[in-house]
């Protein structure tokens, strides 16, 4: 019984040292996942939350990248207003951030990579 328990334990550790590692670890671990044949089933579901509750990377650190990577474009690139801080959507590649243009105009999704 103790076994199963820390290897449930084992499992979200797990999850938590690929999360951490970055976007190609959640790739691997989202293929292992589906993949009942290689891991434990408790394995199997802690990584099968990778399938579709990646959480979001640093905020800040993206907001960062945004910025450094418009700042170098052009103009119309930095007429972008992001009103919410805050990301809609992540996944193990990125994230997804609601901007407008226009002064408001026209509503667009900027993707960040991680």
């Amino acid at each position: 019984r103790s076994e199963e328990a820390n290897r449930a334990k084992r499992a979200d550790d797990l999850l938590q040292v690929i999360q951490l590692a970055g976007p190609t670890s959640i790739k691997v671990g989202q293929a292992l996942s589906v993949r009942p044949d290689l891991i434990a089933p408790e394995y199997a579901e802690a990584l099968g939350t990778l399938q579709d509750r990646v959480p979001p990377f640093d905020n800040q650190k993206a907001l960062d990248l945004m910025q450094s990577e418009w700042s170098a474009s052009n103009a119309a690139v930095n007429a972008i207003d992001i009103p919410d801080r805050n990301p809609v959507a992540s996944a193990s590649i990125g994230q997804v951030y609601k901007g407008v243009i226009n002064n408001g105009e026209k509503e667009v999704a900027i993707k960040v990579q991680r």
